[in-house]
């Protein structure tokens, strides 16, 4: 397709019918009114309008500006050529005696000002556009017909290459659908009750049972139907759930392996009576070679951003992608490879619903083969996901590896422990306190680690005790772990007894630990003020000044701080800085700034919100309640108006009486 050629082409020019559309389209003037002003603009139909022919096998566009037929200047703005024998295009602008390689989409043509607007920028008659999406064999209107046979053909190299290497890959297993739902989601689960009607359904059995269950709403179970772990849901809370997924199929191609991940969606409805709609679809491909190293990365996507849906290359984004990985093929698909022997199937069976990243994997460290070989699935898995730092990799047995004995080994291999049941091990084999399998399973399965229970540890206190203990708190595991540790360390400080019960082991722990913490405060307080003496008596010397900022109405009070103490009190009631340093202090004895406290008046003693003002012109720097939030924030500002408004006057009087 030599340009000198396609100059010689016939010209197709415009049709009668196009210039009696255009003519037509004289346009409208328009006015739109905005709060700040108004647009006077005209409106037309149509911006440009678009003939096309194929001659000598190649399919000539031109394209005309409205704005130019109306001149009587039928010169086109733009020439495309396209030719589908050497799947090549290209483009010549006649006023600038120029060549473009720009896509349709992409040529820049010359619009009006911004008083035009357009409501179509192109028209072609229907038989031309029939002709050129023959010609491309593409659908969809004109505009989008071209630009994706261009695109095509600007990357029909990497197109190709794309499709070489999916026309490779083979049909999905037929037991996929099913291993989705039922393993790939094994971990989620729900049973959904109504307490009034006495019923549930199970999503993992799939079971309709009579069950007396209530109040225990996003809280984990054991399905009375099948045993399973599930979480409860409610029907008059709960009416419908998504649970997502991703899902990995490793499939063998010449070239090596192909990973193909899917997104996986179940939805539960109260109107479908809880039953389960699935839904898959395959986002992203990968393929490794044999040694295990990622070659390539591609997911289904907008390619080249055409609007057209395909494989394109992704270049890597997607290569520490986790997912639940199918494992019916995989003793065939790792015949042959260097972690043939990994046994990772026995893994994967054994580990439902287990999400690992593909590339660790398919590169498994010597200490994780092991693992798996001995029966230790479940730490395996969770050294893949997460490199376990228990596990000794240079160690030269199993012992050494896992930094127990024989018989904890086993013992491990009994209950198929994982990093958390490990590390007790290791602690029991340390300390030689016996711990008792049916509370490694618990501690396990609470996730409790033993530097979670250190401080209680240090007491004499058992991890059997500190268990059944955490069990029998009302707050949350996680706050009261962090409770419990940090009450014992101030128990320590206070030189109390911490290996008697009454003391490590309280029966009202958040109350003891806040007590202690007002005692901390208060020791701390004390020591503070010494330091703040001197400020105290600046401020006592300015008390007199701040007079003028006594302020109530029926419904609010503002009272200036009169010490450095009730900053502090302030801050620490409202969990904000106002005492937290000597900032605000600094401020008040040199008369630079003041602290009010604006107090509700049906609750006078009880902090609401903090204000400081500036002593030189009464502006209102801040003011701010508990955690630095605002609340009540227009019923405040209100007051605060009122406030800033009786200021003004008893400075005014203040005034008068000086010129008096």
């Amino acid at each position: 397709m030599k340009r000198r050629d396609l100059l010689e082409l016939e010209d197709i020019g415009i049709t009668d019918e196009i210039r009696d559309i255009a003519f037509e389209d004289c346009g409208e003037e328009r006015v739109q009114k905005w709060s700040y002003g108004e647009w006077i603009y005209t409106a037309y139909k149509i911006h440009s309008y678009m003939t096309a022919r194929e001659i000598d096998g190649i399919m000539k566009l031109e394209i005309y500006r409205g704005e130019d037929i109306r001149k009587h200047d039928e010169e086109p703005e733009h020439i495309i050529f396209l030719s589908a024998k050497e799947n090549k295009y290209d483009t010549y602008i006649p006023r600038e005696k120029k060549w473009s390689r720009a896509k349709l989409g992409n040529l820049r043509l010359r619009n009006s000002d911004y008083r035009n607007t357009y409501s179509r920028m192109t028209w072609i008659s229907d038989g031309d556009e029939d002709a050129v999406r023959r010609y491309l064999n593409e659908t969809g209107d004109v505009v989008s017909a071209v630009g994706t046979w261009q695109t095509n053909a600007m990357h029909r190299k990497e197109i190709q290459q794309i499709d070489r290497v999916m026309d490779q890959v083979t049909e999905t297993p037929a037991d996929f659908g099913q291993w989705v739902r039922e393993e790939a989601f094994w971990k989620k689960q729900h049973i959904f009750y109504s307490a009034q009607e006495g019923k549930a359904y199970c999503t993992a059995c799939k079971q309709t049972i009579k069950t007396k269950m209530k109040s225990v709403h996003n809280k984990y179970i054991t399905c009375p139907a099948c045993g399973r772990k599930v979480m409860a849901k409610s029907w008059k809370k709960q009416k419908s759930l998504r649970d997502d997924q991703k899902a990995a199929l490793i499939q063998r191609i010449p070239e090596g392996l192909i990973i193909r991940i899917f997104s996986c969606w179940k939805y539960h409805e109260i109107e479908n009576d809880w039953k389960e709609k699935a839904y898959i679809s395959e986002t992203d491909r990968q393929i490794y070679s044999l040694n295990m190293n990622l070659m390539r990365d591609y997911e289904y996507a907008n390619f080249k951003q055409t609007g057209k849906l395909r494989w394109c290359r992704s270049w890597y984004a997607h290569q520490m992608v986790s997912a639940a990985v199918y494992h019916g093929n995989i003793r065939e698909v790792l015949e042959g490879t260097k972690i043939a022997d990994a046994e990772i199937e026995t893994m994967l069976k054994r580990e439902k619903g287990e999400k690992v990243e593909i590339r660790k994997l398919l590169n498994p460290g010597d200490a994780t083969k092991y693992l798996i070989r001995v029966g230790l699935t479940k730490l395996a898995i969770e050294d893949i996901q997460r490199a376990c730092i228990r596990i000794h990799r240079e160690g030269r047995n199993a012992q050494e590896v896992l930094g127990i004995n024989g018989d904890r080994i086993n013992r491990l291999k009994q209950l198929n422990g994982g990093e958390v049941m490990l590390g007790w091990l290791q602690y029991e084999q340390e300390t030689g306190i016996k711990i008792p399998q049916r509370t490694l399973k618990r501690l396990e399965d609470k996730g409790i680690r033993e530097k979670d229970l250190d401080a209680a540890l240090r007491c004499g206190v058992t991890p059997e005790r500190a268990l059944n203990y955490i069990e029998k708190q009302t707050r949350t595991q996680s706050d009261t772990l962090t409770e419990w540790r940090d009450y014992l360390k101030m128990a320590r400080e206070e030189n109390m007894d911490v290996y008697d019960d009454i003391v490590r082991m309280p029966r009202e722990l958040h109350r003891r630990h806040n007590e202690l913490v007002e005692l901390k405060n208060k020791k701390a307080d004390e020591k503070r003020l010494k330091e703040y003496r001197k400020y105290d008596r600046q401020i006592r010397k300015r008390l007199e000044e701040v007079k003028i900022y006594l302020w109530e109405d029926k419904n609010y009070m503002i009272v200036p701080a009169a010490k450095c103490e009730e900053l502090m009190r302030e801050g620490r009631a409202l969990h904000h800085c106002v005492g937290a340093s000597d900032t605000y202090m600094k401020r008040m004895a040199a008369g630079t700034s003041w602290i009010l406290f604006l107090r509700r008046k049906e609750h006078p003693e009880e902090p609401y919100y903090t204000i400081e003002i500036n002593m030189k012109d009464d502006w209102i720097l801040q003011w701010y309640s508990e955690y630095d939030r605002k609340p009540d924030r227009g019923k405040i500002e209100k007051a605060l108006k009122k406030f800033k408004e009786s200021v003004k006057r008893k400075r005014a009087q203040e005034a008068k009486q000086e010129i008096a």
